[in-house]
């Protein structure tokens, strides 16, 4: 009797597992990413991503700087020739 029951529930977690374990669903994937299925998630399409040039670079790098350059007023000491040279400069 006790194998009967003990076969019985090997067989029922068996069929279980087997049939919450694996999906054949694919997911969307291309050559430079791979995106699987997940519950409530719904890619329509994944795009090639454009090339990123140097440039692309250069200027997101200068936009961050900018958002985060903060000027400090000096008064203990005076300016460096260089740095007055600097500032002329750029108010041209």
């Amino acid at each position: 009797m006790k194998k009967k029951v003990a076969m019985l529930l090997t067989g029922v977690m068996a069929v279980s597992l087997l049939m919450t374990g694996c999906q054949s669903t694919k997911g969307l994937e291309n050559d430079n990413i791979k995106i699987s299925v997940y519950k409530g998630v719904e890619v329509d399409k994944v795009d090639k991503p454009s090339e990123v040039t140097d440039d692309d670079v250069n200027t997101q790098i200068q936009s961050v700087l900018d958002e985060n350059a903060t000027t400090k007023e000096v008064t203990d000491r005076a300016v460096k020739k260089a740095i007055q040279q600097r500032l002329i400069s750029l108010e041209r």
